[in-house]
């Protein structure tokens, strides 16, 4: 199926007809705009909700790490902290992946759309590419070095 093709074949799916009326594109395009702005807010509530749960892991491990009681099985529970730690990271990186997916998801949306109209401002870039950098890609990364931070904490306090 030629490029072409696909792009007539998303217009008869989403309108019904391969010649729907510039309005109907251009409202569906404003809505796809939209929900891709909603998209990201998401992302990054998301973001900040998981940050709240691994800096009170943090501050909780740190807590029991350098209280001076005698707490019994304190082994335990720095242990117990460092998997809920591994395991809110893991969740989190799944969530961005799968947000992710639904932001690229309105942008082919967009892409589609603009098509239509003969418009293509989506899909222009102007500089060198390759000098981009992706937030999600990133941030990705940088929520590995958290999961990498909760496993190193555990694997210590596991040969202790």
């Amino acid at each position: 199926m030629t490029e072409d093709e696909k792009k007539n074949e998303y217009l008869k799916e989403v309108f019904g007809s391969k010649r729907p009326s510039k309005d109907k594109i251009e409202d569906a395009l404003n809505r796809a705009h939209e929900i891709r702005k909603f998209e990201i807010g998401l992302y990054w509530q998301r973001s900040l909700f998981f940050w709240g749960f691994i800096v009170a892991f943090i501050a909780s491990y740190f807590a029991v790490l350098s209280s001076d009681t005698e707490i019994d099985h304190v082994y335990l529970i720095l242990i117990a902290i460092s998997l809920l730690g591994v395991f809110t990271s893991f969740a989190w990186l799944h969530i961005e992946i799968g947000a992710r997916s639904w932001q690229k998801n309105w942008e082919y949306h967009i892409d589609f759309l603009e098509y239509a109209l003969g418009k293509n401002l989506h899909k222009t870039v102007i500089g060198k590419p390759k000098e981009f950098r992706s937030l999600a890609s990133i941030h990705k990364c940088f929520i590995w070095v958290i999961i990498v931070f909760w496993a190193s904490y555990f694997g210590i306090r596991c040969i202790r």
